[in-house]
């Protein structure tokens, strides 16, 4: 059958805060389909793939679909507050531009802590990228919560160095905003819209003290 997994979040959200019976099998409250890796994969390999993903345990599996392990992102790297694992949790969980701003702070700390563990340049370069990735779509979740919900379909672009993954700490946010105006009723009501979402999401960016692009978003 088709692999399944079951974390403390599951039970907690699923068994607990669902008022379910601790009896209940697991095969009804376990997430599928799971996300696994194989045996071959390296570890910074699957370290952004979990980040991308935001995941914390990835069960590594044989040619044959054989459970050999589970990996845990502690696994990967130690658990102190400055990893890329401890970042992305505090980057969900932020509810205000300050609050991003800590976690930019804290990021720094951690482009010197992968140095000092021998991680390569290039390596670190994408794990940025990554991290900045969820701290724009948290920024962009946060600005959608303060105006509304959109009246149509939209896509923040990542451009420049962070679309390629090759971010560093220098970098400028280089981005844009699409959307399918055919979807809605009122084409300049949406993009008044956009643009309070676009400025929203940049004011949010500055609080962080990342440099924005001086051509501004697009």
């Amino acid at each position: 059958g088709e692999l399944g997994i079951v974390t403390d979040r599951d039970l907690r959200s699923r068994v607990v805060a669902a008022g379910r019976s601790l009896d209940v099998p697991v095969g009804e409250v376990m997430s599928v389909p799971v996300f696994t890796a194989g045996a071959e994969q390296t570890g910074a390999e699957l370290m952004l793939l979990m980040l991308d993903r935001g995941i914390h345990h990835v069960p590594v599996v044989s040619a044959s679909s054989e459970v050999l392990g589970v990996v845990r992102d502690i696994d990967l790297l130690a658990a102190e507050t400055r990893t890329p694992f401890m970042l992305r949790r505090a980057i969900d969980s932020a509810t205000t531009g300050e609050e991003l701003g800590t976690v930019v702070e804290q990021l720094k700390l951690t482009f010197v802590s992968l140095h000092q563990a021998g991680v390569a340049a290039r390596q670190i370069s994408t794990i940025t990228s990554v991290v900045f990735d969820a701290l724009f779509r948290r920024s962009l979740e946060l600005a959608i919560e303060r105006v509304g919900p959109p009246p149509a379909q939209l896509t923040w672009l990542a451009l420049g160095s962070d679309g390629r993954r090759e971010a560093v700490p220098s970098s400028d946010v280089d981005s844009g905003m699409a959307w399918r105006d055919e979807s809605s009723a009122d084409p300049e009501e949406t993009r008044v819209y956009m643009r309070t979402v676009a400025q929203q999401v940049g004011e949010s960016l500055q609080l962080t003290g990342l440099p924005l692009d001086a051509h501004g978003i697009k």
